[in-house]
């Protein structure tokens, strides 16, 4: 029986690769970026890995992942061990999106990793770029949105549906649009604790 399911598991594995290999022959890393987003959770880490997103262990990510802007490979994406990505995240990866180990982030939140400003016809358009980056053991709760550049320090927590616009320091509680911080967490929680 665990041998049966194994075999289930790699035609399922193989199924989902080669429409991955498909998609990319027709609409580029588009089409990478589509099927992606439909995988089954079983097979969203180890096509990450395959296409070399940067995983490490006891990752977990729930359906619907949403990658803007793919570029192969995917090293712009780095996931550190034990962190947690909710239903339908969405990632620019424009440039690289960092998550620390232990941390966790929740349903519908946006990374977004570059922001652009023109007048009518385009012809002088700019774009903004720049990394995120996410601290171990950081909650950043559902419905957020996490701008270019911002770095989330170690053991904060962002509010749902919170706008990030800046820094976040270390302990931090953060919340409102754009967010601000409310209370610091550093008596609530030793650093010692964690390995």
């Amino acid at each position: 029986m665990i041998k049966a399911k194994h075999v289930i598991y790699k035609l399922s594995y193989y199924y989902w690769l080669l429409n991955c290999k498909i998609a990319i022959m027709i609409e580029k890393e588009h089409g990478l970026s589509r099927i992606i987003a439909t995988l089954p959770k079983r097979h969203i880490v180890p096509i990450l890995k395959y296409y070399g997103a940067k995983i490490g262990k006891n990752c977990d990510i729930d359906l619907g992942l949403m990658l803007h802007r793919v570029k192969l490979p995917l090293s712009n994406l780095i996931l550190k061990d034990n962190t947690h990505l909710g239903h339908r995240n969405y990632i620019d990866l424009t440039e690289e999106v960092c998550i620390e180990k232990n941390s966790a982030i929740g349903s519908y939140t946006m990374m977004i990793t570059h922001a652009g400003d023109w007048t009518f016809d385009r012809s002088d358009e700019q774009e903004f770029r720049d990394k995120i980056h996410i601290g171990k053991s950081v909650i950043i709760y559902s419905g957020s949105i996490i701008a270019a550049g911002v770095i989330i320090g170690d053991y904060a927590r962002v509010a749902a549906n919170s706008t990030v616009l800046s820094n976040v320091p270390k302990f931090a509680f953060v919340a409102g649009s754009p967010a601000v911080k409310k209370k610091g967490r550093k008596n609530l929680i030793s650093e010692t604790n964690e390995a």
